[in-house]
Formats: structure tokens, C-alpha cells, sequence
């Protein structure tokens, strides 16, 4: 079993969202997030950072990666910079699950190139949770062992990653070096794009297909 990132729960707010607060108790995760959906759409422009958070941690444990990143990105435009380090650990997770999906997918196709994709991710899922840990003058555990977590998989996927490629006849990748401030931006940019491009086309496809329409047959 491989081991689980630990997702932190901040305690949530209540008064006019009882509904979304039952669904979360009771682990109704869908029902959660579309109760904290309402709850920023009746709130408009009032709702706040601590809200879309909320609604970003469901997504999370729905593992609805590009809702999540577009909850957390209102998260820190809300809130302002002293979100940015929520938005790292969430960012970490999604990177973390899609890492081991790109490796589930590597592991069919047995190329080099398919491996590169599980390297990247674990990456990134390395880079965002040290961010996170660099966002606190106190100690963040959860965010700290995840980065050690992923710095394993990378070093990992980098192993089988090799080793595909000398069954390939490639020659040995090179150690890439250490991504710099630009180069970490640039990648959570990628990410973030993909992510967008995502719930843009879910919502095309959801726009196309409309409401159930009542007929008398």
C-alpha cells in the first residue's frame, strides 16, 4: 500500500451552512461540495478565503483536481498571500494522486517518455509541499513528510524511469539539475493550464448537453 499524504481539515465555518457542514460530517463529500457551491454563489463577491477553501479541501477528497485548483486559486485572491501556503499543500496532493496515475499508465506503455510524466508530477508534488513548509515560521508536519514522501517517488521514478530506457537500448538520462524560482513558477503555471483547460471542457460538454428536457413520451 503506498502511502497517503495527509490532508489538512481547518476547522470549517458554520451559521448559513448547515447543509454543506452535515454533508461533511457525515462524509458526503459530493453533497459537501455542492452545498459550498450555493454558499459562495449566494455570497458573491462576499464570500470569503476561508470558504473557497472549504470547497477546494471537498473537491480534494474528490479527488476533482481542476475544481480544486480553481477554489484555491480564489482561496488567495480573496485572502491574499497568507493563503498562498493552503494552496501549496493542496497543489501537493493533486500533483502527488496524478504522479501515480502517470506511473500506473508508465508502467503499461514501458517507455522512457511515459515515465517522464510520473518524474515531472512527483516534482511537483515535491516543489509545492516545500513551499508549503516554507510558508510558516513554525514547524507544518503534515506539509514536511509529504515533501519527504515525494521526494522518494521521485528518486523512485527516476530509478524505473532508467531502467526503461536501458531496455529501450536509450542511452542513461542525465540528473536533471534543481529547478530555480522561475522554473518552479513555470511548472505550476503548466499544471495550472491543463487544469483549466479541463473544467472549460467538462463545462462545454455539460453546456452542450443541457438540462433533462420533460416530454410526453
Amino acid at each position: 500500500m503506498r502511502p497517503t499524504p495527509l490532508l489538512l481539515l481547518l476547522p470549517l465555518v458554520g451559521g448559513g451552512f448547515a447543509a454543506a457542514l452535515e454533508a461533511w460530517r457525515s462524509g458526503d463529500w459530493e453533497g459537501a461540495r455542492v452545498g459550498f457551491q450555493a454558499a459562495i454563489l449566494a455570497a458573491g463577491d462576499r464570500a470569503g478565503p476561508e470558504l473557497h477553501y472549504d470547497l477546494a479541501l471537498v473537491c480534494a477528497r474528490l479527488e476533482r483536481w481542476p475544481e480544486m485548483e480553481e477554489a484555491a486559486a480564489r482561496m488567495v485572491s480573496t485572502g491574499g498571500e497568507a493563503f498562498a501556503g493552503r494552496r501549496s499543500f493542496l497543489r501537493g496532493l493533486a500533483a502527488w494522486h496524478r504522479a501515480h496515475e502517470a506511473a500506473g499508465r508508465a508502467e503499461l506503455a514501458g517507455t522512457p517518455v511515459a515515465w517522464d510524466r510520473a518524474v515531472l508530477l512527483a516534482e511537483a508534488a515535491r516543489l509545492a509541499w516545500e513551499d508549503a513548509v516554507r510558508s510558516r515560521l513554525e514547524d507544518w508536519p503534515e506539509a514536511r513528510r509529504n515533501a519527504e514522501r515525494a521526494a522518494d517517488l521521485v528518486a523512485e521514478y527516476r530509478r524505473r524511469r532508467q531502467a526503461a530506457a536501458v531496455a529501450a537500448g536509450d542511452e542513461p538520462p542525465a540528473q536533471p539539475p534543481p529547478l530555480d524560482s522561475s522554473g518552479r513558477r513555470q511548472l505550476f503555471d503548466r499544471l495550472e493550464l491543463l487544469d483549466r483547460r479541463k473544467l472549460e471542457e467538462r463545462r462545454r460538454r455539460r453546456s452542450r448537453t443541457g438540462p433533462p428536457v420533460e416530454r410526453d413520451w
